[in-house]
């Protein structure tokens, strides 16, 4: 599987392929001696890994129900007591993705909320310990980082500033539409620059949404083609 994932790289113009194995270091440089290296031996090597971009998705849920301890975690209580703290037991499930490039850099956070309708306060988040500025409308002046409505994590990127890109499914998971909308959100930002002719490389795992013919048909149109 690894085999055909690097000549995909290769064919695709991220790579190259060198004509023995050599030694790399941390840095992504070629090291002639094996103490400098790290990592095995390879034939491959990057040549835009800011065009190499890995993503996979975590589910998540609100509740704390079933959290129990962390980590041998201990708290005080009198004699006899039975320590407890307040924890939040409604189910709200959640997904989310990070786009990431081979340089290490964040590109994209992406959130996929389980509702049929994704209602304005989920993309605009809520920080309760934030003070409220100016009026009770000025919304204006009440998002963005350390605000009451801080939103999602931003990335800068090759200069580009990315929004969170936010989006709802009945169950909180990924789809191919939704796969689709996200590299749709990412070449409207223009974020990078194909006129090298070297496409934007993405590598993901075997999930079904993978498979499905919105995220085909957009990855393939010659228009925008990963």
């Amino acid at each position: 599987m690894y085999k055909e994932v690097y000549e995909e790289m290769v064919q695709c113009g991220v790579a190259s392929k060198l004509d023995e194995a050599v030694w790399f270091n941390k840095a992504g440089g070629i090291v002639e001696d094996e103490k400098d290296a790290f990592g095995l031996k390879s034939q491959y090597f990057l040549l835009h890994p800011n065009k190499v971009i890995f993503v996979d998705e975590v589910g998540n849920n609100t509740s704390q129900a079933n959290d129990e301890n962390v980590g041998g975690e201990k708290f005080l209580c009198f004699a006899g007591g039975r320590p407890q703290q307040r924890a939040n037991m409604k189910d709200a499930h959640f997904t989310v993705l990070g786009f990431t490039a081979a340089t290490g850099e964040p590109i994209m956070c992406c959130i996929i909320f389980a509702c049929k309708e994704l209602e304005p306060i989920l993309v605009q988040g809520l920080d309760p310990f934030a003070s409220w500025e100016g009026n009770e409308h000025d919304l204006e002046s009440n998002t963005g980082p350390g605000k009451r409505h801080p939103q999602g994590p931003e990335c800068l990127f090759n200069g580009i500033t990315v929004p969170c890109f936010c989006a709802c499914s009945e169950s909180g998971s990924i789809t191919g539409e939704l796969l689709a909308e996200m590299l749709r959100f990412m070449d409207k930002l223009n974020i990078f620059d194909c006129t090298d002719g070297v496409l934007p490389f993405l590598l993901l795992d075997g999930h079904g949404s993978r498979f499905e013919l919105p995220f085909l048909e957009h990855i393939t149109n010659k228009e925008h083609e990963w």
